[in-house]
Order: structure tokens, then C-alpha cells, then sequence
């Protein structure tokens, strides 16, 4: 009887080994799936208000087309076609802390084509739910000669911060 019992102590010892090697190894993939759901709810948004901010970079760019930015009556009218359908703040203008958010971010340039995206703002693009302290704050920059916009999120992931660098590493993982 004694013999039995060290068996089952054993098998016992073994069965919970087991459940504790699936339980890790189960809980490991649920975080890796939660972390790509949200790296793909961050690319969505991004491309999401890259589409809205290119609707407004366009309009710019149909109104000043012939425009000669060297001109100051032409820059008074540039500018004014920036401020009416330019979505955000530039950067420049924006709170101290969005301004600091920026500093640490490698390979992009900040400078006046450069515009702050408020949670109301994004609200009107039909992005809902954007907590900036949780998500980082969302920074486009508008590149007026070939009418083009990347988005970045301060916050990142995995040390990319660009929509473009996302979208490739994104694009790399699935080779």
C-alpha cells in the first residue's frame, strides 16, 4: 500500500508540473496576442488619421498651388489656407509636455510641418478612446511638395514611432 502511494505522490507532482508548464505557456501567448491586438489598433488609428489629415494637406495644396511661398502677400494667403484646413496645432504651439514627448524620438525631424493632435481633434477624425498619458500623444507631420503625411506616436512600439516604421516592421513579421 505504501508503494501505491509513492506512485501517486509522484504522478501528483508530475500532473502539476504539467498544468503549471501549460498554464505559463498559455499565459505567455495570451500577452503576446494582447500585445499584437494593440500594435494593430495603433496602426489602424494611425492610418486612419493619416487619411483624415491628407484631406485637409490636399485642399492646401489645391488652394496654394500656384502660389509663391516667396511672395508675402502669397505666404499671408498659404498660411491661411494652413490654418482653415490643416487639422492639430503645429507643434511648436502646443503644451510643454507634448513638446518634451517629442525630444527623445530618434530619426524624425520636428519642425513646423509639424502639428499636435488633441484628444478632440482625434475625436473629430472618429478616433474614440485615445488616452494620451496611456497611448502617447499623436504628432503628423505634413510634407506640402509631394502632399504627403506620416503620423507618430510618441509612445511607440517597440522603438518605432512612425506609422511608416510600424507599418514595416508589421510588413517583416509576416515574411
Amino acid at each position: 500500500m505504501g508503494n501505491e502511494s509513492g506512485k501517486s505522490t509522484v504522478i501528483l507532482l508530475i500532473m502539476t508540473i504539467l498544468i503549471i508548464i501549460g498554464a505559463v505557456t498559455i499565459i505567455n501567448y495570451a500577452k503576446e496576442m494582447m500585445m499584437e491586438t494593440n500594435v494593430q489598433d495603433l496602426r489602424t488609428d494611425m492610418l486612419l488619421i493619416q487619411a483624415e489629415a491628407k484631406k485637409g494637406l490636399e485642399q492646401v495644396c489645391f488652394e496654394t498651388v500656384n502660389l509663391d511661398a516667396s511672395k508675402e502677400d502669397d505666404l499671408t494667403k498659404i498660411n491661411e489656407a494652413k490654418q482653415q484646413n490643416l487639422d492639430g496645432t503645429i507643434l511648436s504651439n502646443s503644451p510643454e509636455k507634448v513638446q518634451n514627448s517629442v525630444k527623445d524620438i530618434p530619426d524624425v525631424v520636428f519642425d513646423e510641418s509639424c502639428y499636435y493632435l488633441d484628444e478632440a481633434t482625434l475625436t473629430e477624425m472618429g478616433i474614440k478612446n485615445i488616452d494620451e498619458e496611456e497611448n502617447g500623444y499623436i504628432i503628423v507631420k505634413y510634407n506640402f511638395s509631394n502632399a504627403d503625411v506620416e503620423v507618430i506616436n510618441t509612445k511607440g512600439y517597440n522603438g518605432k514611432y512612425t506609422l511608416t516604421q510600424i507599418i514595416s516592421t508589421n510588413t517583416e513579421g509576416q515574411s
